[in-house]
């Protein structure tokens, strides 16, 4: 269990909520819905 909240601490923001929604079982569906934002959420970076 150690290693799991080491990694947490590490990962940036994205993949530390993808981690923290396979920890509580999340849904495959609520993990797209993560990465959707978070992809939408660079291109406006790029673009500004």
């Amino acid at each position: 269990m150690g290693t799991v909240m080491f990694e947490f601490l590490f990962l940036p923001g994205f993949w530390g909520s993808i981690h923290l929604a396979l920890l509580h079982g999340e849904s495959l569906l609520g993990l797209t819905w993560h990465f959707f934002q978070f992809s939408q959420i660079m291109s406006i970076r790029r673009s500004g």
